[in-house]
């Protein structure tokens, strides 16, 4: 689906963002995303270079982002954390909202002041804080599929939906995990210290399936 801007968003992000330049041509926004937020008492400014494709995947209706810097991969390389761990697709897109929450954001559809300063900055600022202190400032959603085990423990998606992404051979294996056992992202971590949502979504899968 393509975006369209406004003429509104286009003023908002001259003004906001006065390093990016939006391409009309091409319908995507390029150049440089300065920001100085601040979560609990922790600061963090910082800058990424980014090329934003405003047309959404399939299943989604945020615009595409690309950094071009190389600065999220020399991240990567700094921490010894795989691309996917810091929320980069394989082609290169990052991911700072998994689909079905995306609903919430935008329950009436898409504004673009909502993705950069609800979305996009609080992505950049986790990717940040990540690599000054080592340590993630609050915990992000597992990869693929087990994200959605997290949606399910935090209400966002039923029972229903969740069986659109796990078949019921495979909800039967994760009822089974404990909290001592390996976490189902294949970290070297117990269950009950890595992914707390999905050791959540496991007592209440057996509660609603098997109870």
């Amino acid at each position: 689906m393509v975006i369209e801007l406004t003429l509104d968003d286009i003023t908002w992000l001259k003004k906001k963002y006065p390093k990016l330049k939006f391409h009309r041509e091409k319908n995507v926004i390029r150049g440089e995303l300065s920001f100085n937020r601040k979560y609990g008492s922790v600061g963090i400014k910082d800058s990424y270079f980014l090329e934003i494709k405003l047309q959404s995947k399939e299943n989604s209706i945020l615009p595409q982002v690309k950094e071009f810097g190389g600065k999220i991969k020399r991240i990567s390389e700094k921490l010894a954390k795989p691309l996917i761990d810091l929320h980069v697709n394989p082609d290169g897109t990052l991911c700072p909202c998994i689909f079905e929450k995306e609903k919430a954001y935008f329950p009436t559809g898409f504004k673009m002041q909502v993705f950069f300063e609800q979305i996009l900055e609080p992505y950049l600022y986790w990717i940040s804080y990540t690599q000054k202190y080592k340590i993630s400032p609050w915990e992000e959603y597992a990869h693929g599929n087990l994200g959605y085990l997290e949606l399910y423990a935090e209400e966002y998606i039923n029972l229903e939906k969740l069986r659109e992404y796990f078949s019921e051979k495979e909800l039967q294996k994760i009822k089974k995990a404990k909290g001592h056992h390996q976490c189902l992202c294949k970290r070297e971590k117990e269950l009950k210290n890595c992914h707390k949502l999905i050791y959540s979504a496991i007592y209440k899968l057996k509660n609603e399936l098997y109870g």
